[in-house]
């Protein structure tokens, strides 16, 4: 077993500089809130994170293992979340899971997660093409007992989708869901393509397709997508164009519509997830994503049809395979904002016992 007992160690460790420091926000202060949020257990290999707030209950993709990392940021308390067939102890498992979201950022009740070959993203002619993937779905609230509501092979729709544009995607990498419970998985590489599932779990059908383009090689497809409950929008990151919106109000949903990025052009050579946060200071949502080692904010006043954006980075951020950030919540209420990574370099076994998430700068939720 990764972990047995499932009791771990969560060490919260603030940093003399943050105590140092004068609070920036009465509520948000760096002298109350950890500078590194750091969980020890072996093999994690987190590639994605989400928060449930309610629950005080942090969830993490556990990568090479293919099952759902869980940590209660209150009492310490941590177990994993296992699907049958997919998830392994040893990492001898064809899969990996990689994005997961909750079905709202308020009283969430559903996690979801997708998984793909674990072999899409080995280059060259190793490289797992039409491998297997699957989209779960598990009811909250969560134990160690729990077991997905639907485990979806998304094998389908792929085949669809190459029957209509003749390319076949693949490496499904994350997804979003909207306020009636349909899911929108995204595809990382073969083209940019999204699938749509229906509440009830039991088909996917396409939702969007694009001609493979990127400034990345390899990388055609999206690598993250958030929903946008107050305008009813999808936004999807990376591939052929940095963010991309969909109006899921407007009579061609499926359309693919770019956001205009004000200031200085973004090389996004490291793209990874995206993910909604609320705003420090009242000044609306925030689409936050990671381009290591830099973690950008985009703020938009406009419905996303154009968006300004923050960066942040920190030192640690330049070697722990940065990809994606997730609100944590502490006592009181107060909030914070981390940066956590894979550690790709280390691999399947890697020897780490630590995966510390970092604190990141207040600012990339103020105006």
């Amino acid at each position: 077993m990764l972990f047995a007992p499932l009791l771990a160690i969560i060490n919260l460790v603030a940093s003399s500089a943050a105590l140092a420091s004068p609070p920036d926000d009465a509520l948000n202060s760096r002298a109350t809130i950890p500078d590194i949020y750091e969980i020890k257990i072996a093999h994690l290999d987190p590639e994605d994170a989400v928060f449930d707030k309610d629950r005080k209950l942090l969830y993490q993709s556990n990568l090479y293992r293919a099952k759902v990392a869980v940590s209660n940021t209150k009492s310490g308390h941590m177990f994993d979340a296992y699907i049958p067939g997919i998830s392994s102890d040893e990492a001898i498992t064809r899969y990996e899971l990689a994005g997961l979201s909750l079905d709202k950022a308020d009283k969430p009740t559903r996690l979801y997660g997708v998984a793909k070959d674990h072999s899409a993203f080995t280059f060259g002619p190793k490289q797992s093409v039409r491998g297997p993937n699957a989209f779960v779905a598990f009811d909250l609230p969560l134990s160690s007992s729990s077991k997905p509501v639907y485990n979806l092979d998304l094998h389908p729709v792929q085949g669809q989708i190459e029957q209509e544009h003749g390319t076949w995607p693949f490496a499904p990498v994350d997804s979003a869901q909207d306020e009636a419970g349909n899911s929108y998985i995204v595809f990382a590489l073969g083209a940019p393509a999204i699938a749509k599932v229906g509440p009830d779990g039991t088909k996917a059908e396409p939702f969007s397709f694009e001609p493979p383009a990127s400034i990345i090689p390899n990388r055609t497809g999206y690598t993250g997508i958030a929903y946008i409950p107050t305008s009813h929008q999808l936004v999807a990151y990376g591939g052929p164009r940095l963010l991309t919106r969909f109006d899921l109000n407007s009579s061609t949903p499926s359309k693919a519509n770019a956001v205009q990025i004000q200031g200085s052009p973004i090389k996004w050579s490291h793209a990874e997830k995206i993910n909604l946060i609320a705003s420090l200071d009242g000044t609306g949502d925030r689409l936050v994503v990671t381009n290591a080692p830099d973690v950008i904010s985009f703020r938009s006043t406009d419905g996303w049809k154009t968006a300004t954006y923050k960066k942040f980075t920190r030192p640690e951020l330049k070697n722990n395979s940065l990809t994606t950030v997730t609100e944590l919540e502490f006592e009181g209420g107060m909030r914070g904002i981390y940066g956590a990574g894979a550690y790709f370099g280390k691999g399947k076994f890697s020897d780490r016992t630590s995966w510390p998430l970092y604190r990141l700068g207040d600012e990339l939720l103020k105006a």
